[in-house]
């Protein structure tokens, strides 16, 4: 039997489409990155020099009024376009401030 659900449908967390900038702090170059898709799982970051997979690094994410989220990352996967990245470890903080970004975004009504 075929799956029938689309890609979003099998997520397990909500997303906000973003952009958002970030930093991955300590670093020997702060490398600015894009992120996008930001969801309690994760997020696909756009960035010049990527990790390599399995790599865990911290990134510190601007969400505006959530102000800056702290979260260690490790790279999923690459694409031509950037890195799929898991959160790892996510204090209650973080978790707080994800969710209340991914609420905002859902709340606003969507412009076509």
């Amino acid at each position: 039997m075929a799956d029938d659900k689309t890609y979003s449908e099998k997520r397990h967390y909500a997303r906000h489409p973003g952009p958002f900038s970030a930093i991955s702090p300590g670093a020997h170059l702060l490398d600015e990155m894009r992120v996008m898709d930001l969801g309690l799982g994760g997020c696909f970051i756009i960035v010049n020099s990527g990790h390599s997979i399995g790599a865990t690094f911290p990134m510190q994410i601007d969400l505006g009024d959530e102000g800056l989220l702290d979260v260690s990352a490790t790279t999923l996967y690459h694409t031509i376009h950037g890195s799929a990245v898991t959160f790892m470890n996510l204090s209650q903080k973080a978790f707080g401030q994800i969710q209340r970004t991914v609420d905002a975004s859902w709340a606003k009504p969507q412009v076509s």
